[in-house]
Order: C-alpha cells, then structure tokens, then sequence
C-alpha cells in the first residue's frame, strides 16, 4: 500500500509539472500569435521530451522573430523604393505635360502655315508642290493627335483631368464638327460615313473632352477600317441613358484581343501589314474621359466583318432638365 501510494505521488507530481510545462508553452505561443516575438520559454531542468519540446519552441520563436525582422526591413526599402518611384513618375509626367504643351502649340503653328500653303491661299502651288504640301499636313496633323494624346495622359495620371460640364445635344455639338473633321480622310479612303439620330439627346458633358472621344473612336475607324467600307455614326436615348456609338465594316478583333482593348500603350499589329503610326493610347484616354462624365464604354465586333464602340453617359431627358455643375475633378 505505501509503494502504491508513493508510485501515486510521483504519477501526481510527474504530471503537474508536465501539465505545468504544456501550459506555459501554450501561453506563449498565444502571445507569440500576437506579436510578441521576444518571448523565450524557460528550459527545464529535466533531461526529457519536455526539456527538448521547449527547446524547439524557442528555436521557432527565434526564427519567427529573424523572419519578422527581415520582412519589416524589405517593407521599409519597398515603401522606400515606392516613394522614389512615384517622385520619378511625377516628374516624368510633368516633363511629358510641359513637352507636349509646347509640342503642340509650335505644331498648331506649322499646321495652320501647312494649311494656308494647301488650300492655296498664299498662291497657287504646281501639282507636285500641292501633293507635297497635303503629305505636310498629314504628317503634321498626325503629330498634332498624338502630342495631344501624350498631354491628355500627362493630365490623366496626375490627377488633373478636369471636366467643365454643360449642356449639349450630341448631334450638334460633339458628333457633327468632328464628322465634318474627318470627312476629308474618310473621302481619301473610298469609305461612306453614316449618321443614326434618333432625335435630340441631351446631356451634361465637357464639349472638347467628349469630342477627344468621338476624334478617337473615328480616326480609328478610319484608319482600321475597311477601305471603301461603311462607317456609321450612331446617337439616342433609352431609360435615362445617351447613347453614342462609332460601327465600321473591318477586321474586327478577337475576343482575347478586346479584352487588352483599353490599355496604355497597346497597338495590335497584323501580319503582313505595314506598321501604323499611333500612340496606343486613344482608347485608354477616351475610357478615362467618359468615366469622368459618369458613364462607361464597351466594344463588340465579329471578327473579319465589322467592330463597335458604345459609350453610355448619363441622359437629361430635356434641355431645361440639365443644369451644369461648375467643374468636377
């Protein structure tokens, strides 16, 4: 009886201590889940599975600390790292704003020159004179877009692309100068241009920047779509919605390829075609300038036979429903 009593004892005592033991291990890893990476748990004196239990904890904790350690420290050069970025990138975007201001007001000049000289008002001009001079202003007005693409996404990425809000009535005042635009280069390409109104559709929007788009979405038309082919120019209004649309007769695009549609800098090349000029920016600029009126832009298109762009905006069902705001950023 007295051995079986001292066998208890010990049994008691042996599992205090282990309980004891667990129970600061599972303490410590509680703090350790906090945060604590600090902590150590004291070894026992024991020479067991304890001792050694406790010796691997610590070892963990250690090794969590190091890891801690190093991922504070590459957090801190990655933030460093970011910082020194966006100061680049901003300086960038101001270089590219003060260039492409400057660009194209000097362009603007050279153009009108370029102009006056073609449409002979500074003389008459001998036939392969008026055919260099018209290759002139093509190559100048094509420097003239794409410096203002470059100054739209200066503006764009520095948060300063500003709306002026009026109200306007689509046909007149952003579809039909545009049209008149580009009816000359359309001409050139054998292709007819059709217009779809659907009686008046007012709206509230900025006047040049909703012109931006429409110059986008037809200079692409004419300039992808099919030679001789059909561009039709399409507004109405439907459930508090304005609708735009530019749809050609074309080549089309993949579905793959309409995702990447939007994207900075993106030109799809086709093979055996000769390479054409742009920005790959168009797109991207008319995406943000249409969400900055609240509204958004889609493309559909069935490859080799025709593509089309529609832009939604938010409709006023009458001009006296529409009063501006002064300026939206």
């Amino acid at each position: 009886v007295a051995a079986a009593a001292l066998v208890l004892a010990i049994g008691v005592l042996f599992a205090r201590r282990l309980s004891g033991s667990i129970s600061g291990l599972a303490e410590a890893a509680s703090r350790i889940a906090t945060g604590d990476y600090n902590l150590r748990v004291p070894e026992p004196r024991s020479q067991d599975e304890v001792r050694e239990l406790t010796q691997a904890f610590n070892a963990m904790a250690a090794s969590l600390k190091d890891r801690e350690e190093r991922l504070s420290q590459t957090n801190l050069d990655l933030e460093r790292t970011n910082e020194k970025l966006q100061r680049l990138n901003a300086n960038y975007m101001d270089m590219l704003g003060f260039i492409s201001h400057e660009l194209k007001n000097t362009l603007g000049v050279i153009y009108t020159s370029a102009l006056t000289l073609e449409k002979g008002l500074a003389g008459p001009l001998s036939e392969p004179q008026a055919t260099l001079v018209k290759g002139i202003s093509r190559s100048i007005q094509s420097a003239v877009s794409m410096t203002r693409n470059y100054l739209d996404l200066a503006r764009i990425e520095k948060a300063e692309l500003s709306t002026e809000a009026k109200t306007l009535e689509m046909a007149e005042d952003v579809i039909r100068p545009v049209v008149e635009e580009f009816s000359p280069a359309a001409l050139e390409r054998g292709m007819v241009l059709e217009r779809d109104f659907r009686g008046p559709v007012w709206i509230l929007g900025d006047r040049a920047l909703l012109r931006v788009v429409l110059r986008n979405l037809l200079s692409n038309a004419i300039q992808y779509g099919r030679r001789g082919g059909v561009i039709r120019i399409g507004a109405w209004q439907e459930n508090g919605i304005a609708y735009l649309e530019v749809w050609n007769q074309g080549d089309g695009l993949a579905p793959d390829q309409m995702e990447r549609l939007f994207e900075k800098f993106l030109r799809f090349h086709r093979e055996g075609e000769a390479e054409r000029k742009g920005t790959g920016l168009g797109l991207f600029i008319s995406r943000e300038i249409v969400r900055k009126h609240g509204g958004e832009i889609g493309v559909r298109s069935q490859q080799g036979e025709w593509i089309s762009f529609l832009v939604s905006l938010p409709a006023q069902e009458t001009k006296d429903d529409a009063v501006a705001p002064s300026s939206s950023r």
